[in-house]
This record gives C-alpha cells, sequence and structure tokens, in this order.
C-alpha cells in the first residue's frame, strides 16, 4: 500500500464497517464511522499490527513486512516534528550503538570509536563504558538533562519492542504534551463515582470552562458507572446537557479525544465492577 492513499476525506473500510479518514496526527489517524457518526483514534501501528482495510484499490494485510519494517510513517510528519524527532534519535543514538558495540563485535567497537570520539576519554575501555556515563556525557556536551535524554530512550525502546524498527515512532511528540505549559490550559478531575475522595485521572485539556463540570458529570455518572456505554452515547449526553443549559455544544472529535486519553486499565476495571 502506498501513503499516499492514506488522505484525509478517504473512505476506507476497517473490520467490516466504512469510515472517513477525519485527520493523519501521526502518529495517529482519526477515523469517522459513516454509520452513525462516531469518530475512533488508531495508531497506525495497530493499523499494521492488526487491521485489514481497503483504501482505494490497496489492501493493508497485518504484519505486511514492508509496511511494518517501514519508517515512511515518518515523512507524513511536518518538517519541525520530523527534524525534532531526528534530533532526539541522533541524541540516543550513541546509547544504543554502545549496547550493539559491547556484545564482543570489534566491527562495531571501531565503529563507536570512529563516530563518538566526543563521549570517550582518551585510551578508555569502550567494554567498561556503561549507560550512565555514557548519558551523563550527552547531557553535558548537549545541554541537556539527563532525565531528558532517559525518557527519548525509554520511549524508544517502547515503540521498538512494540514493532520493530518502530522506535523512532517513541519519539514523535504526542497529543497532549505541553498544556500544562499553556495559560488557557484547563483540568478535568475525574473521581470514582463510588468514591467521591479518589481521583482516578486528571486531564489536561483546553476547552472553554462552561464543559468542564458537564464533561466531568457525564464521565463519573455515566460512562464510569454504565457497562459498555459508548463514547458517541457520552457525547449525546453532554450535548443533551449544554442544549438544555443553552450552551453550543463541544465538537465531537474534541470529547472523543478527551476520553482517549483515559487510563484503559482505570475504565475497564471501573466498567466491569472490579
Amino acid at each position: 500500500m502506498k501513503y499516499r492513499e492514506l488522505k484525509v476525506n478517504s473512505e476506507i473500510l476497517f473490520y467490516g464497517k466504512k469510515f472517513i479518514v477525519f485527520s493523519i496526527t501521526p502518529p495517529t489517524v482519526t477515523l469517522k464511522r459513516l454509520a452513525d457518526g462516531e469518530f475512533i483514534e488508531v495508531r497506525f501501528v495497530e493499523l499494521v499490527e492488526k487491521a485489514k482495510f481497503k483504501t482505494g484499490k490497496f489492501t493493508i494485510q497485518a504484519n505486511t513486512p514492508d509496511i511494518a519494517n517501514s519508517k515512511s510513517w515518518l515523512s507524513l510528519l511536518p518538517d519541525n516534528k520530523r527534524e525534532k524527532v531526528s534530533a532526539r534519535y541522533n541524541l540516543i543514538k550513541p546509547i544504543l550503538d554502545l549496547e550493539k558495540a559491547k556484545n564482543n563485535d570489534i566491527k562495531l567497537i571501531h565503529h563507536f570509536k570512529d563516530n563518538y570520539k566526543e563521549f570517550i576519554l582518551e585510551n578508555e575501555d569502550i567494554k567498561k563504558l556503561n549507560q550512565q556515563i555514557l548519558i551523563d556525557r550527552i547531557s553535558k556536551i548537549n545541554g541537556i538533562s539527563e532525565r531528558t535524554v532517559k525518557r527519548y530512550l525509554a520511549n524508544y525502546r517502547k515503540a521498538e519492542s512494540e514493532v520493530d524498527n518502530w522506535g523512532e515512532e517513541g519519539l514523535i511528540s504526542k497529543s497532549g504534551i505541553g498544556y500544562t505549559q499553556r495559560t488557557d490550559n484547563k483540568m478535568i478531575e475525574i473521581c470514582n463515582p463510588n468514591k467521591p475522595e479518589e481521583v482516578l485521572d486528571v486531564i489536561n485539556v483546553r476547552i472553554a470552562s462552561e464543559y468542564i463540570p458537564i464533561i466531568k458529570q457525564v464521565i463519573e455518572t455515566e460512562y464510569l458507572t454504565f457497562k459498555s456505554i459508548s463514547i458517541k452515547a457520552v457525547y449525546d449526553d453532554i450535548e443533551a446537557i449544554c442544549t438544555k443549559k443553552e450552551i453550543i455544544p463541544p465538537n465531537q472529535i474534541t470529547i472523543y479525544k478527551i476520553m482517549n486519553r483515559f487510563v484503559s486499565g482505570i475504565l475497564k476495571s471501573m466498567q466491569t465492577g472490579l
């Protein structure tokens, strides 16, 4: 399948149902179901692993090697985001290469010495150089905190563990990052409906303040209380309350993205009564 075939407003068949591609925000794709207008947001890697769908005359099969191992997904990023991914990858690449070099591969040891001289002391034995020392040197030379380097490394490894050769996907800035630094940031505190004093999650959002108590009410009294209630039903309830209060309802996709930030484990345990 050619990546250019995946376009906004194109119609696709996904799990036997027809969807429209609503938006493409790497590393996720938002789909709108034609039957009922409900939105779903899917990570591209998950589509590659699990999906079988059509877009035009092409079909994506799960575990298709040329797609699963491809980094073409990064080409969909805007230039500034792609440059950030490359910069983050270059920061942690010496750490990744050190791991390979310490497997007693002479060729890789020489490669490390030739390419990362700024991180090696004179006559230093590469085999005795550990990850923490290297992170400390990378941090000092690049003027970036050790915590940041470790976070990039952890995100890369997590993405790589999910799908081979997709580590760089973990370096893409995710939706929601940066909310806490904005003056228009709002927080929705979601509590356990059975134990109001127990905070389950705090969601950072950028929406009008008038929506906050409405969303909180519907999530706690409907979504966390009743089994198998859909996000579409949540939106319908929010829309009904807004209409009653003579407030223009928020966009459906906004509510879906808010709901999607929940910790899935919390939702599952609450909805099954565990």
